[in-house]
This record gives C-alpha cells, structure tokens and sequence, in this order.
C-alpha cells in the first residue's frame, strides 16, 4: 500500500489471516503441553512455505523480493529438525519458488518492460532461482551439522554432570558409613564387655546379673539410634 502496487488485496489479506488464526490456534495448544513432536514442527513449516508461496504467487511471483524469505523456513529447519527435514524444506521451497516462474499473478513495478523469455532479466530471475537453491542446500547443511554438534555437545555435558552428581552421592554415603562406623564402635565395645560380665556373672552371682542385662539393653538402643539416624541422613542425599 506504501507504494501504491496494484496488488490483489482480497486474497493477500485471506492468507494473512490464516496465518494469523493458525498462530493462535497454535499459541492455545501449546499452552496445554509442551510437548511437540518433530514430525509436527516440519509439518508447520511446510505449510508456512505453501503460504509464503501463495503470497508470492499474488505479488509478482520470482521477481517479487520477499522470495529470499524461503531461506527462513530452510534455516529454522535445518536448525531444529536436522539435516533431512532440512533437505526436505529446501527441495519444497526450490520447487514451489520455480512453479513461480510459470504461474504468478503479474506485478508491473516489479517486472521489466522488456520481460520476455531469453530476456536479461529472465536470465537474471533464473540466477536468482539457482543461486537460492545453492545457499539453501548450503544453509541446510551447515546449520544442521553446527546444531547436532551442539546437541552432542548438551549430551556429553548433561551426562559428565549425572557422573560427577552419582560421585558426589558416592562420596556423601561413604563419608556417611565410616561416621557411622565409628559411632557404633563405641557401644559394640561396650556390648561386648557387658556379655562377657553377664556371662560371669550368671554363672557366679545370678542376682547381680540385671545391672549388666539392662546396660546391654541400652547400648543396642543407642545402635539402632545411629542406624536410623544413617538411613534418614542417607535418604536426605538421595532426595
């Protein structure tokens, strides 16, 4: 409208609105879960690639500029979807972009007035088409293997970080044991000394033998007090 083309408004502004109303339909489900699948991602990208199209089919077809919006879609696949999504948006878009030249709604601004076949600025709008397809296959690639580099690189670092988190825990239950090793060394010891007291003392005097039956009673209590103690603690490091 800001340069006064003589552009087909009606059905320009019914693919804007289709846009539009997928993106909210869109934006309602994923407020509902998170969880989208590759296959769907691909799927909305080539359905973005058919509306860039019919866009430019009414808006001067391979002479119109936005044609190098096609590189968009290829990148973002290339970048989350890897390279055979990637191939796959680049095989559409270069499809879809040489239909262009055959059928297109016509653009005087945008067309030369010499616009013929064979003319220099047919040969030019033909550069252009393989020039995009050169740097979208060459996007795809790249971007494709820069990004499963990266997401190898998240991988490896994600599972140093689970090792060094399984050491750590390592660490925490061994330092664990041996405190709790040496607090029970103590009433063991004790237990010990007091059986074999018992023991004697059954066999010589069996009425003084309760004073050591009830010192043994409470070494075991204080036991089972540490062990428990050790099983909450443990517990509290595997949380």
């Amino acid at each position: 409208l800001a340069l006064h083309l003589d552009l087909p408004i009606a059905p320009l502004t019914s693919l804007v609105a289709v846009t539009v109303v997928s993106n909210a339909l869109l934006a309602l489900r994923l407020r509902r879960t998170d969880d989208v699948s590759t296959r769907f991602i691909g799927f909305l990208l080539a359905a973005d690639i058919l509306v860039l199209s019919g866009l430019l089919y009414f808006s001067g077809g391979p002479s119109n500029p936005f044609s190098v919006m096609y590189l968009v879609h290829v990148t973002l696949a290339a970048l989350v979807l890897g390279v055979r999504w990637a191939g796959g948006m680049v095989a559409l878009s270069a499809i879809l972009y040489a239909a262009l030249f055959v059928w297109h709604v016509p653009v005087p601004e945008l067309s030369h007035v010499h616009h013929h076949a064979g003319s220099p600025f047919s040969v030019h709008l033909q550069g252009m088409w393989i020039a995009f397809s050169i740097a979208a296959s060459l996007i795809a690639y790249f971007v494709s293997r820069v990004a499963g580099a990266l997401r190898e690189r998240e991988a490896e670092l994600a599972r140093v970080t689970a090792i060094a988190a399984r050491s750590e825990k390592l660490a925490s239950l061994t330092t664990l044991a041996a405190g709790a090793a040496h607090e029970l060394g103590t009433p063991l010891a004790t237990i010990a000394v007091a059986s074999r007291e018992l023991e004697r003392t059954l066999r010589m005097q069996p009425e003084q033998a309760i004073e050591d039956a009830l010192l043994i009673r409470t070494e075991v209590e204080r036991c089972r007090g540490i062990i428990q103690r050790m099983s909450a603690q443990s517990g509290e490091t595997l949380g």
